[in-house]
């Protein structure tokens, strides 16, 4: 017996199909542009708690790392890491999980990126850089992170160095740095302060409530505009720590006596290899083997037999800037600066084996003239 046909019903039949397809198109099309969203994202960065506080960050051309507070037993800089890669492919993940997981140690070139820059206590590749008239002050690593703002196209955050020691006394500093497709360069501003720091008998006061040690020395410490008192003359004067947390005219004034400059630095190692500057632009391009740490080049050696892994790299950019010269071991581009102003400057890093398919820099030439 045939069966019975029924419209009704294979009307609804058909109905549900074409819901169902349109459902499945829809899916399709939402996981194809979040695909597509995904691949197409140029720049990235993260903190990394599995790497003692690391927090590392690429543009299309290297990756970049400064060393967090869980490092700090090791004497660690503010300085900037380079990492190198031979591709716009982002590579910070990889290369972590290459070291922690696998044991595959990242200094070492596997398969077109590595770590072969040492920073040690040093600006590194582009790190912030405090001078006096004739001396170079390097910072530890940062306190706190905050990321401000994360898309494809850019990554923004901001680091926070609670103790930054600059010729017996201690600043704060905030540095916010962007990343953005298309762009070698980073973008840092930074702005420095005094430190807000109050005796040990009235820390408790003046951190909590940020208000003049106490009742007793409030008239002075706001009025009069001097230290606090006889009693606390001394350290205000010897250790240069403010007398309280709303900071007295004594601490005031012996910061705006001290003359500082700020800016990038590159850290030179055992030699000055080839360079360009640009005074106009306040530019410094550095170029080096790749290889310059002798570790590095030992284990690359012993893996794959070969001791050349291409150029190294390298620039920092402060416009306005008054002094670029080479101040303990370490090419700055500084600019005179005032406490409490942004003051803004550039540096990244790049390649001889970093191609995009439509530009590369297979000279030290090529990198001098692509900046």
């Amino acid at each position: 017996m045939l069966p019975r046909f029924n419209a009704q019903h294979n009307s609804k039949t058909k109905q549900m199909k074409k819901h169902l397809l349109v459902a499945l198109c829809l899916l399709t099309l939402v996981g194809t542009s979040c695909t597509k969203q995904e691949q197409a994202k140029k720049v990235d960065g993260r903190y990394v708690p599995e790497r003692k506080d690391d927090f590392a960050w690429e543009n299309e051309y290297a990756a970049f790392r400064f060393y967090g507070p869980a490092l700090l037993p090791e004497n660690p800089s503010n300085g900037v890491d380079l990492w190198l890669k031979n591709s716009p492919a982002l590579v910070i993940d990889t290369m972590y999980g290459r070291e922690l997981k696998d044991g595959r140690p990242y200094h070492i070139n596997y398969d077109g990126n590595l770590d072969c820059y040492k920073v040690a206590h040093t600006a590194g590749c582009g790190g912030v850089v405090i001078a006096t008239d004739s001396n170079l002050w390097i910072a530890g690593p940062y306190s706190e992170y905050e990321i401000l703002e994360q898309t494809p196209d850019k990554f923004v955050f901001r680091l926070t160095y609670d103790s930054v020691p600059v010729a017996g006394k201690i600043f704060a500093e905030q540095l916010t740095v962007t990343a953005e497709a298309g762009k070698i360069l980073n973008k840092a501003e930074v702005v420095i302060m005094p430190k807000r720091h109050c005796c040990k008998h009235h820390q408790e006061m003046a951190e909590g409530e940020q208000k003049p040690c106490c009742k007793h020395h409030q008239e002075m410490a706001e009025g009069e505009q001097k230290p606090c008192c006889k009693h606390h003359q001394e350290m205000a004067e010897g250790e240069q720590k403010p007398c309280c947390g709303k900071q007295c005219g004594h601490c005031h004034k012996h910061s705006d006596m001290l003359r500082l400059w700020v800016g990038g630095g590159i850290f030179l190692h055992d030699t000055i290899e080839n360079y360009r500057i640009d005074e106009v632009r306040g530019l410094v391009a550095y170029a080096e083997d790749a290889l310059s740490d002798k570790q590095a080049a030992k284990m690359n050696y012993e893996y794959n037999g070969s001791t050349s892994q291409g150029r190294s790299y390298i620039a920092v950019m402060t416009p306005g800037a008054t002094r670029i010269e080479i101040l303990d071991g370490t090419f700055v581009s500084l600019k005179e600066y005032q406490l409490g102003d942004t003051l803004t400057y550039y540096f990244g890093g790049c390649w001889s084996k970093w191609s995009n398919g439509e530009q590369s820099f297979p000279t030290d030439l090529d990198w001098f003239e692509a900046l």
